[in-house]
C-alpha cells in the first residue's frame, strides 16, 4: 500500500539548517507551512528516502519578485567559483585537485543521450543542474571546461569515436574519462597520458575509482578497449567543442502567483535500485519540471505603442512553453535569441491557448531564456496579462544526492518568502 506523504513549511528561519522531521518514525502528514529565508537555509530529506515519486513545489509568497537559487547541499551550483571550492579546497595539491573534480563530474552525472545536440551541456553548471545526462563529448568536454575553471591547463582529446579529458600538472599530461569514469596508471603508478596509453596499451587493463570499467570490460571486452583508448590513427584535440561562452546563471525569479515545480517518478525497470542511492550509470527517475507564470506584468515590457514583450529565463533548460493571455488580444512570436522572430499563432481574452517546444535558432531543443512578443489588434495603454507554463529539465541530483538534502539561497535580498510544498510517495 503506498503512502503519501504531505509536508508543508511554514516558519520564519534565519540561516539555519531545516529539517523536515526529527523523529525517526515520519508521521503520513505533518504541516509545516511558509518558509521565509534568509541567506542560506538547508532541507532535509533524510526521513523521506528512498521514495517512488515525490513533488516539491516552490511559490512566491508576496507581491515583489524574489530572486533565489536551489542548489544541492554538498556541491555549490550557486556559480562557478562556488563549484569549484566545494568539489575542492585551495589548500589541494594539483594532483588533488584534478582526481576530486573528475570524481564530481562521473558520479553527479550519468552516461546517457542529452537532451539537445548543441553545446549546452558541455557548460559543468548546465551539465550539472540541468541536463545531468550526456555521452562522452558532453561529460569529458564539460570535465575540461571544470579543470580549467580550476586554474589547471586542460584539453579535449579525440580518439576513435571517443573522447577524453587530459589535464596537466606535475609537469605532465594525464588522461581522465569522465563518461566512462576510469583512467589508467604508467610504470610509475602515475594517471597515464592518451601518449603513454597509446604506446603502452597493456595498461588498459585495471580500474581505478568507482568499478564502472570493470562492468565495460565485462560487456565491451578488453580487446575492444584497449583499442580505443591506444588508438593513433585519428587522434586530434578538439577545440570546437570547448569553444563557448561560460555565462550560465543560476538564479530563479518569482513574481506574485509564480510557482515552481519539480516532479520526480522512479521508473519501474529500475525499480530493483531503490535502495541504490547513488547509481552513476543508471538514471532511476523520470524528471518533470514546470514553472507557472499566472500574470507576468513584472518581466513585461511595452516597446512600442501596439507591441508588448515577455523575457523568461530560468536555470533549467526550457522545453515546452505553453502560452494564453488572459486579458488582451494580439499575435504571439517567439525568440530565443531576441533576433529571429517566429509567429506561434494568435489569443484572445482568455480563449484558447499555444503550446510549442523550446527550441533554438538551429532547431535544438531547449533553451535557458527566450521572449514573446505580443502584437495587440489595437494600440492599448495596459499591458496585456500573459499566462506562461514553461516545462524544463532538472538533475534528480538537486534531491536525491548523497547527503539528501538542498539548499535554497537567497541572491539579492536579505529576506525572501517563500512557500516550499512537498509530497512523497513512498
Amino acid at each position: 500500500m503506498c503512502i503519501a506523504k504531505n509536508i508543508r513549511l511554514i516558519a520564519a528561519v534565519v540561516p539555519a539548517t531545516f529539517l523536515l522531521c526529527a523523529c525517526s518514525t515520519a508521521p503520513e502528514k505533518v504541516n509545516i507551512g511558509t518558509l521565509s529565508i534568509k541567506s542560506t537555509t538547508s532541507v532535509s530529506l533524510k526521513s523521506y528516502l528512498p521514495y517512488s515519486a515525490a513533488r516539491f513545489s516552490v511559490a512566491a509568497n508576496n507581491s515583489e519578485a524574489d530572486t533565489f537559487c536551489i542548489t544541492p547541499s554538498k556541491l555549490d551550483f550557486t556559480d562557478y567559483n562556488a563549484l569549484i571550492k566545494s568539489i575542492a579546497p585551495d589548500s589541494v595539491t594539483d594532483a588533488e585537485k584534478a582526481m576530486a573534480i573528475w570524481k564530481a563530474l562521473h558520479r553527479w552525472t550519468a552516461h546517457s543521450k542529452a537532451l539537445t545536440d548543441s553545446k549546452l551541456p558541455h557548460d559543468p553548471l548546465r551539465l550539472l543542474n540541468s541536463f545531468e545526462t550526456g555521452l562522452c563529448d558532453d561529460r569529458n568536454a564539460a570535465l575540461t571546461q571544470l579543470f580549467r575553471l580550476g586554474g589547471l591547463q586542460a584539453r579535449l582529446q579525440h580518439l576513435s569515436g571517443h573522447l577524453v579529458a587530459e589535464v596537466f600538472y606535475d609537469a605532465q599530461w594525464h588522461m581522465f574519462d569522465a563518461d566512462w569514469g576510469v583512467y589508467f596508471q604508467n610504470n610509475q603508478h602515475e594517471i597515464a597520458s592518451v601518449d603513454y596509453i597509446s604506446k603502452n596499451p597493456e595498461c588498459v587493463n585495471a580500474t581505478y575509482g568507482n568499478g564502472a570499467y570493470g562492468y565495460l570490460m565485462n560487456t565491451l571486452g578488453n580487446a575492444y578497449l584497449r583499442w580505443v583508448y591506444s588508438t593513433v590513427d585519428d587522434n586530434s584535440i578538439n577545440t570546437w567543442l570547448i569553444d563557448m561562452p561560460l555565462n550560465y546563471t543560476n538564479a530563479i525569479v518569482l513574481g506574485k502567483s509564480d510557482s515552481l515545480v519539480f516532479e520526480m517518478k522512479q521508473l519501474n525497470r529500475y525499480k530493483r535500485w531503490t535502495q541504490v542511492f547513488f547509481s552513476h550509470t543508471l538514471v532511476q527517475y523520470a524528471r518533470k519540471g514546470t514553472l507557472y507564470r499566472c500574470s507576468s506584468v513584472w518581466n513585461t515590457r511595452k516597446v512600442s505603442e501596439n507591441e508588448f514583450v515577455f523575457s523568461e529565463s530560468l536555470p533549467y533548460a526550457i522545453t515546452k512553453v505553453q502560452v494564453r493571455l488572459t486579458e488582451g488580444s494580439g499575435a504571439v512570436y517567439y525568440s530565443p535569441d531576441s533576433v529571429h522572430w517566429y509567429f506561434k499563432g494568435a489569443l484572445s481574452n482568455g480563449k484558447g491557448k499555444l503550446v510549442f517546444d523550446a527550441a533554438d535558432e538551429e532547431n535544438n531543443q531547449g533553451v535557458f531564456r527566450y521572449r514573446l512578443k505580443v502584437v495587440t489588434t489595437e494600440q492599448s495603454k495596459t499591458t496585456p496579462a500573459i499566462s506562461v507554463k514553461n516545462n524544463f529539465l532538472f538533475s534528480r541530483k538537486l534531491f536525491l544526492n548523497p547527503e539528501k538534502s538542498f539548499k535554497i539561497v537567497g541572491l539579492q535580498k536579505e529576506e525572501l518568502s517563500l512557500k516550499l510544498g512537498i509530497t512523497v510517495q513512498k
